[in-house]
């Protein structure tokens, strides 16, 4: 389990696009005050502390530079500074500073190599779609939600249970690029028990459906 210190004075939910974080071996603690914040960077075991600039907020800097540089954390593995600022001087830590906005693939790919984590074989992107389910391409019926999609498969939300295993064909709608385009998956495992009305499931993608594949991965890349 890595534990991961994240502050930022934005909700949580603003980071939703960023998959990584949501790795069922991370434990992430979010605060949005400094001095709270570094009281439990020094009181409790971190891996990781991820600092965001907030703009306009002048005493970002201020903190970075005058807590940081005293700061020795030993099981700390590192610190990510999103910030738009290039010329902090910290001196004692080693730390990256990641450019803002931040970008998902950007943020992974740092995570991976701090924590030497093992890679997704494919960047997954957040997508919201309706999607047709039918076990013989008949009979399709509206209850699916893309939450995320790669080329490799999807995230779904559902409005009924489905079957661990079993293999569907899926039908893209609302979208002009994907409209109408069906694929077969199979259901990998249920993410996260119902949650209000809702069941979420990991699909994989059937890999001899490889025209299919290509129009999705073209299209997640437009």
């Amino acid at each position: 389990m890595y534990k991961i210190l994240l502050i930022s004075k934005q909700i949580f939910s603003s980071w939703e696009k960023f998959e990584i974080l949501k790795r069922k071996d991370f434990e992430i603690l979010q605060e949005g005050n400094f001095e709270d914040a570094f009281d439990k960077l020094v009181k409790e075991k971190f891996d990781l502390f991820i600092a965001e600039e907030t703009p306009m907020d002048f005493s970002f800097k201020r903190f970075l530079v005058s807590v940081l540089n005293q700061l020795k954390i030993p099981n700390l593995k590192g610190i990510f500074i999103c910030s738009t600022t290039r010329d902090l001087n910290i001196n004692s830590l080693d730390f990256e500073i990641l450019k803002t906005p931040l970008k998902v693939e950007e943020l992974e790919n740092s995570i991976v190599k701090l924590l030497n984590l093992k890679k997704r074989s494919s960047i997954r992107y957040i997508v919201r779609m309706h999607l047709g389910i039918s076990e013989n391409k008949k009979g399709t019926f509206q209850t699916c939600v893309t939450m995320n999609i790669s080329k490799n498969g999807m995230q779904i939300s559902s409005s009924k249970p489905l079957s661990i295993g079993k293999e569907y064909y899926w039908t893209f709608q609302g979208s002009k690029e994907m409209e109408g385009l069906t694929i077969k998956g199979t259901v990998l495992n249920k993410i996260q028990e119902k949650e209000g009305s809702f069941y979420r499931y990991g699909v994989k993608f059937n890999e001899n459906c490889k025209e299919e594949i290509n129009k999705i991965e073209n299209f997640l890349k437009s």
